[in-house]
């Protein structure tokens, strides 16, 4: 069985060669052409003697209850060195038929405990992007005691934090500053543009060492 790894490596990415990532998510990770293509060309690109094997599984429509349900199929029995977990846009943008934040607070810390309790992985956890792109919008303030809690579990659990909502939100607001309102990094409102998806995959580099 492989050990979990010293995060303290210096002037080198976290990924390694020959490792193995599971991408776990909804519809925005399981995009064919979206993000995780995108971090794995590019890591072919600034680290061509790198081999990694990247697994896209995420699933459209996805809340976190979905991701809990079927992550022993989809993550664990990959045996993966690596896990992204980008979840809790569908958790909002669905309503009623979402996740209150009570209930995802509960599956979220028991998803990313079976993670680190049932795998050697390292876990990277997104906060969310956003749900359209007014970042004043109800829709958005909604997810912000979700994202807090994704902020915790991160530091509770010495997972590495991605910051996506802080990057889309610090992206969109210079964006408005042109005077340009429309949509720019999303199709609509949620799902990613060719920008928006780039935005997701240099936050993600960054967070790794690559950038």
């Amino acid at each position: 069985m492989r050990l979990r790894r010293d995060e303290n490596t210096k002037n080198k990415p976290l990924v390694e060669d020959g490792d193995k990532i599971v991408f776990l998510g909804d519809s925005i990770t399981a995009a064919p052409q979206g993000y995780v293509k995108l971090v794995e060309s590019m890591i072919g690109a600034l680290a061509p003697d790198m081999r990694v094997t990247c697994i896209n599984s995420g699933v459209s429509g996805n809340k976190v209850g979905d991701l809990l349900n079927r992550i022993g199929e989809d993550a664990i029995a990959h045996d993966p060195d690596w896990i992204t977990v980008s979840i809790g846009i569908n958790d909002v943008w669905h309503g009623i038929n979402g996740t209150p934040i009570d209930l995802f607070k509960e599956l979220y810390d028991e998803l990313v405990r079976r993670l680190t309790d049932q795998t050697v992985a390292r876990l990277a956890l997104f906060t969310t992007t956003v749900i359209g792109e007014d970042l004043e919008n109800e829709t958005n303030k909604k997810l912000i005691p979700y994202n807090d809690f994704i902020r915790e579990t991160a530091a509770r659990r010495n997972a590495l934090l991605v910051p996506m909502n802080e990057e889309f939100h610090k992206a969109i607001a210079a964006r408005r500053k042109t005077g340009d309102t429309d949509l720019y990094f999303t199709t609509d409102g949620v799902h990613m543009s060719p920008v928006g998806d780039c935005l997701m995959a240099v936050t993600l580099l960054r967070a790794w060492g690559f950038l």
